[in-house]
């Protein structure tokens, strides 16, 4: 027993059930007393400009992912923890993971990629994240390589 979220919580976790999982997954009290399950899910992180990439100015990019996938993100330094219903935790965690990817590309993360990754781990097709601005169509006079924001604008330059 312990505390989760002020709450009375038993972890679900017991010497039996030590299987390989990225998930903490807990039983808790809620305030009409009854027992709820709820899903952990820690990412790791190797660089904080990383993290500040990901959340955006004013958190704003972490808040759409917790306002649709009804999930809470929170960090400690370079760790990311997502707390919530365990099939939403894990789509965000996909989401959080994908966009950690375009952030490692230096590719920017706004409200309209946010959106699109959500959609795509809405509708099963997670592994699709990875096509996303990998090709360079043309590079600018000024430099900046020209790249399909989605995998339509990419399928229509093929």
């Amino acid at each position: 027993m312990g505390i989760f979220s002020g709450e009375i919580y038993r972890s679900l976790r017991g010497p039996e059930k030590e299987e390989k999982t990225d998930y903490n997954v807990v039983e808790y009290v809620d305030k009409d007393e009854k027992w709820k399950q709820a899903a952990e899910r820690s990412i790791e992180v190797e660089r904080l400009d990383d993290i500040i990439g990901l959340f955006g100015s004013f958190d704003e990019n972490i808040r759409l992912v917790e306002q649709h996938l009804q999930v809470n993100v929170t960090n400690r330094e370079t760790q990311i923890r997502i707390t919530g219903d365990l099939e939403q935790v894990a789509k965000a965690a996909k989401v959080v993971e994908g966009l950690l990817g375009l952030v490692k590309r230096g590719e920017t993360v706004d409200k309209q990629r946010v959106m699109y990754l959500i959609m795509l781990v809405s509708d099963g097709e997670e592994a699709k994240i990875d096509e996303l601005g990998s090709d360079v169509i043309c590079v600018t006079a000024k430099g900046r390589p020209v790249k399909p924001k989605t995998l339509g604008q990419k399928q229509y330059v093929q």
